[in-house]
């Protein structure tokens, strides 16, 4: 299991189940998520808590996808040419098969996952 802390600079910091221990004073994160410059409003995870979204409503197109296993960014998406304008809120599907990102214009974009629409 994997623990997160979040900044309003958009650094997320994930961390292993030893920060739970009682002589645990100064826990140190597995890895420093640094994708994002501006506050973070949402952090949302799948079903199986492989896929991790964060997403800064303060600056557009503001999103990653992280893989929690290794702690890295896909950075095959969200692209230069994704339409997610300023992101307002994040939620999969039951199944994770399919991501919603809702905007400030009140638009909602469904984004289809394939890895987990084939299982």
């Amino acid at each position: 299991s994997f623990f997160f802390f979040f900044s309003s600079t958009g650094v997320v910091n994930l961390y292993d189940r030893s920060v739970l221990e009682p002589n645990n004073s100064r826990p140190t994160p597995i890895k420093a998520i640094t994708n994002l410059t501006t506050r973070i409003n949402n952090i949302v995870f799948n079903h199986d808590s492989q896929l991790m979204v964060i997403a800064s409503q303060s600056k557009k197109d503001q999103l990653r996808v992280i893989h929690v296993p290794t702690a890295t960014a896909y950075s095959n998406w969200p692209t230069d040419r994704t339409p997610l304008s300023d992101v307002v809120a994040v939620a999969f599907s039951p199944n994770s098969d399919y991501l919603a990102v809702s905007n400030e214009k009140g638009h909602v974009l469904l984004y289809t996952l394939k890895h987990y629409a084939l299982q």
